[in-house]
């Protein structure tokens, strides 16, 4: 029987230019779209899988044909890293709806305590209307903290199975996907982070042609825990060995030419994989 126990995450990229992007300023945090139920949510995160290389075909073309391969024992012994997790499959549709209730309670306590304030002439500031200002303090705390918990569960939750482009069914779970994901409220880039119904991401999306917007904020990890490096082509391997050899920095952090050097080494290309695989 195969062993199933991969040692590498894999983070999938359709651009090369964005593969040597990652590879000079490291794994910056972005919003990704996600689903579940009838719940949309802009989640702040970098994701990974990690499925056997001989077994990522349909992952090449969902996902691209780049790949940067970290080393999982490193990233699971790392103290810094304590927001990554393998995702959660939902199929049974009574968790689905244990899972939502969740964020339903939430919406319904902050429709309630809209109704129990009311706006003041200073910015940012209600006062309460309701003649009960210790239960409209008790109910936003509870509400706060049930939102936090229902992103945390939700952040790492995904359906079993689900449409794709052209209404392609895919089966989410042969993804095995892994999610470092910023909980809402923990600073990040200074600021508290914030997570982004649809109108908010589509306003933060903006032109769908145009790069996503990042966070300056990066994956902790350094330039030793890259265990794969590979692109399309076998032709497309001297120019990346080129452009490592000139960087300065990698994933952020200054280099000597031994880093690089066994870097290079861990080149290949989905042409040699398929050949020898």
């Amino acid at each position: 029987m195969a062993d199933n126990n991969i040692g590498t995450l894999f983070h999938f990229t359709k651009n090369y230019i964005t593969l040597k992007k990652i590879l000079k300023e490291g794994f910056r945090i972005t919003y990704c779209k996600e689903y579940f139920q009838d719940s949309f949510m802009g989640i702040p995160m970098v994701s990974f899988c990690d499925i056997p290389l001989s077994r990522t075909d349909q992952h090449k073309k969902d996902y691209g044909i780049y790949i940067i391969g970290l080393d999982k024992d490193k990233l699971l012994a790392n103290e810094d890293i304590t927001y990554l997790n393998p995702v959660i499959y939902c199929h049974s549709e009574i968790l689905a709806n244990s899972l939502s209730s969740h964020k339903k309670e939430y919406e319904g306590m902050q429709a309630n305590i809209t109704k129990r304030t009311q706006d003041t002439e200073y910015p940012n500031v209600k006062i309460d209307i309701s003649g009960s200002i210790g239960a409209t303090l008790g109910m936003f705390a509870k509400s706060s903290q049930i939102k936090y918990l229902s992103n945390s569960l939700l952040g790492f939750t995904k359906p079993y199975a689900g449409a794709g482009k052209k209404g392609r069914k895919i089966i989410f779970y042969n993804e095995r996907e892994w999610r470092f994901v910023i909980p809402e409220g923990i600073k990040i880039d200074g600021n508290p982070c914030k997570w982004l119904n649809e109108e908010e991401y589509n306003e933060w999306r903006g032109n769908a042609k145009e790069p996503k917007k990042l966070f300056n904020t990066i994956l902790p990890v350094g330039v030793d825990y890259i265990t794969h490096l590979i692109v399309d082509q076998e032709t497309t391997i001297p120019s990346l060995i080129d452009y490592i050899w000139k960087l300065k920095d990698l994933f952020g952090q200054t280099v000597n030419d031994k880093q690089k050097r066994i870097l290079i080494s861990r080149i290949t290309s989905f042409q040699r994989i398929k050949k020898d695989y």
